[in-house]
C-alpha cells in the first residue's frame, strides 16, 4: 500500500517540490520530508493540499477511494476571488481537526506535553477510528 508521502508525490506530479510547496504555503524541505516518509503533514497542510489540487481527502490520508474530487458528490463553492470544490469529506476533516485542537487544549490544561509527532499520530488515529465507523 502506498504511504501518504507517496500519495503526496503523485499529487505533486511534474511540479517541482518548490512550486508545490509554495502553492500550499510550506517550505520545499517540508515537502521533501513528507515524500521520504520522515514526517507527515498536519491537518491544515492536508486540507490545503486537498483544496488546492482537488484531491479527495480520504484518498490522500487513507489511500481509499478515488484520488480526484471530480469523482464524488462534490459541489463548487464560490469564494471571494476563487472557486473551490467542496465535498462531504471536507466537513468531516475540518470537524476532526477541531476535535484534535480541543483535545490539545485539554492536554495543555492538564499540563500534558505532546510533540508535533504525537499530535499528528492522534489525528491519524482518530481519523482511522471514525473512518472505520463510517456509514456505508
Amino acid at each position: 500500500m502506498e504511504s501518504i508521502g507517496q500519495r503526496i508525490r503523485r499529487v505533486r506530479g511534474s511540479r517541482s517540490q518548490e512550486s508545490f510547496a509554495r502553492n500550499i504555503s510550506v517550505h520545499k524541505i517540508t515537502v521533501a520530508r513528507w515524500e521520504r516518509g520522515e514526517t507527515s503533514p498536519d491537518a491544515a497542510a492536508l486540507q490545503r493540499i486537498c483544496e488546492t489540487f482537488g484531491v479527495n481527502p480520504t484518498w490522500l490520508i487513507l489511500g481509499e477511494g478515488p484520488m480526484s474530487r471530480d469523482e464524488g458528490p462534490y459541489r463548487i463553492e464560490d469564494g471571494r476571488d476563487d472557486y473551490r470544490i467542496r465535498g462531504p469529506e471536507d466537513r468531516a476533516l475540518e470537524e476532526l481537526g477541531g476535535l484534535v485542537d480541543g483535545m490539545k487544549e485539554i492536554f495543555d490544561t492538564l499540563k500534558i506535553d505532546m510533540s508535533k509527532k504525537e499530535n499528528l499520530l492522534l489525528f491519524h488515529l482518530l481519523l482511522e477510528f471514525f473512518a472505520g465507523r463510517q456509514k456505508r
